[in-house]
């Protein structure tokens, strides 16, 4: 939560080579893997996280109320489904829909305001509410109105957020999604246990409050309690340096959400809290990066992928030059972008170092961008091997990856190896044991004993026969060290090899400090061994 300068409200109130065998990694014919609408990482065709600079003061009603932007809002009531009133700011129109769930404190709506602005210059049909007791909202009596904290009313928090969906229904939204920031984060995910027709997703930024009873029944009575049930497409994401809710709950709590399309993202120690996330830190200044990874996911959740203006739609392996870089950090300088189509929607970016038949395909930890191989893939390129570097996009991360790999494994002559870190590793492995053959071997850094829920690593990691390195550190906090051993006690393969590290470095972790001494030496090795 946050006080934002100038607010003109007074009321109260978001984943060895002993000996190598020139096979590929599977000869069994696995199951697919399920299907399902799952987030996402920016993509170079986001819109522009940018709004324009104010030249006069607002004029509008809803600026008037909370500042800039000076954008066409209006303020009125949305009903909860209990009949009680609530203050709103609606803006924009169409079939896309976003609910915004504010944060307790003074703000309220109006603290979503240049966020819900920008939303409605890229297409969506948003409302904002205060929650009852809030603002100008309805008071009524009893528990469900309390009028101390909203944390102090659970009865009556979903019936907020479910009139606000419907009224977005009747106003011609088809796809409605939830966006929270810190206990609104909470909120969202506990409404996805029951999501009202026409939901299709929830945002949860800094989700806080973890343990309070925000819900009654039929609705579990706190996010703890309700992550396991959600089914929905969730995008979490949370500051390094988060005073109010720590990376440490916040891994815990994605790691229990039970929806197959999750991505969590750890953003930089200044991105702030709740809507600070995706909020300009000014009038007329940009609003930060992640904002557009935000849309993008809504986008995607909401009726597909719109490409930003001027940007041509992806083709099926079209060289692009984004206007600015990949991720914030992979520019045209580093080497090459394209697209290639997602299997559940929209696009996948491709960010390729180097050139050659030996192929090194990085594949991310669920709370990492690919900005994160940079190191390792600069290291690589310079000893000659094609580095690709991706993010995940909109569908089951190993569908993802066996589609990239089938790719970038031809033309004919082309060894691939496939590299990844806790949901990348995982990825790899399943991903290597669908496609056989055409992977000649595999890199996991902690993987993990499941990827999403009914994929368990291990049956696939039986149908592994390619060369296979293995890397955990003993005292991995995601209990990777046992799922590590498992996968080395079940691999067919001729040529494995298991490194354990001390501590508890997990992921792309392990190719820095001392776990980087032993780590990188041991994959570079392998490549050499592997591809020559």
């Amino acid at each position: 939560m946050r006080a934002q300068a100038g607010k003109a409200r007074t009321a109260t109130l978001l984943a060895f080579a002993s000996v190598l065998v020139a096979t590929g990694c599977s000869t069994a014919r696995t199951g697919a893997v399920p299907s399902s609408a799952a987030p996402v990482r920016p993509a170079s065709s986001s819109p522009s996280a940018s709004i324009a600079p104010p030249a006069a003061p607002p004029s509008g009603a809803v600026g008037k109320l909370c500042g800039y932007p000076d954008a066409p809002g209006r303020l009125t009531k949305v009903a909860a489904t209990d009949g009680v009133w609530l203050d709103a700011i609606r803006i924009g129109s169409g079939p896309r829909g976003v609910v915004l769930v504010p944060e307790l404190g003074n703000e309220g709506n109006c603290g979503w305001w240049p966020y819900a602005a920008y939303l409605a210059a890229h297409g969506f049909n948003v409302v904002a509410i205060d929650h009852r007791c809030k603002g100008g909202s309805d008071c009524p009596a009893g528990p469900a109105g309390d009028p101390g904290s909203a944390a102090k009313a659970p009865a009556g928090l979903m019936a907020d957020i479910n009139g606000a969906v419907r009224s977005l229904r009747a106003s011609g939204a088809v796809k409605v999604a939830l966006a929270g920031g810190s206990q609104g984060g909470a909120e969202v995910l506990l409404a996805a246990t029951r999501p009202p027709p026409g939901m299709t997703g929830v945002v949860a930024l800094s989700a806080d409050e973890l343990s309070l009873p925000l819900a009654t029944s039929p609705y579990p009575a706190t996010v703890q309690a309700a992550a396991p049930r959600v089914r929905l497409p969730v995008l979490m994401a949370v500051s390094s340096n988060d005073s109010l809710i720590s990376v440490q709950d916040t891994r815990r709590l994605y790691a229990s959400v039970g929806s197959h399309g999750k991505r969590l993202v750890i953003l930089g120690p200044q991105a702030g809290h709740g809507w600070n996330l995706v909020d300009p830190n000014g009038p007329g200044l940009p609003l930060p990066a992640f904002a557009a990874t935000v849309t993008a996911f809504l986008q995607l959740i909401t009726g597909g992928t719109a490409p930003a203006s001027g940007t041509a739609p992806a083709s099926a392996h079209a060289a692009t030059v984004p206007a600015r870089p990949v991720d914030g950090c992979f520019s045209s300088a580093r080497g090459t972008v394209r697209t290639m189509p997602d299997p559940a929607g929209g696009s996948l970016t491709l960010a390729t170092m180097g050139t050659g038949a030996r192929v090194v395909i990085l594949s991310e930890e669920s709370d990492e961008l690919l900005c994160s191989w940079l190191p390792l893939a600069m290291r690589l390129t310079a000893a000659g091997y094609r580095v690709v570097l991706w993010d995940f996009g909109a569908g089951p991360p190993a569908d993802e990856l066996t589609a990239v790999a089938r790719r970038l494994a031809s033309p004919p002559g082309t060894r691939v190896v496939l590299m990844g870190a806790s949901e990348g590793a995982k990825a790899s492995l399943v991903t290597a044991a669908r496609l056989g053959p055409v992977i000649s071997g595999v890199v996991s850094l902690s993987a993990e004993a499941a990827l999403s829920p009914g994929i368990v690593v291990a049956d696939f990691a039986r149908r592994v026969r390619c060369p296979l390195l293995l890397v955990t550190a003993d005292q991995d906090p995601y209990d990777a060290a046992a799922a590590t051993r498992q996968f080395m006690a079940v691999a067919p393969s001729a040529a494995k090899r298991l490194v354990i590290v001390p501590g508890t470095d997990h992921g792309t972790a392990l190719l820095s400090g001392r776990s980087g001494a032993t780590t990188i030496p041991a994959v570079t090795g392998f490549l050499r061994q592997v591809l020559g």
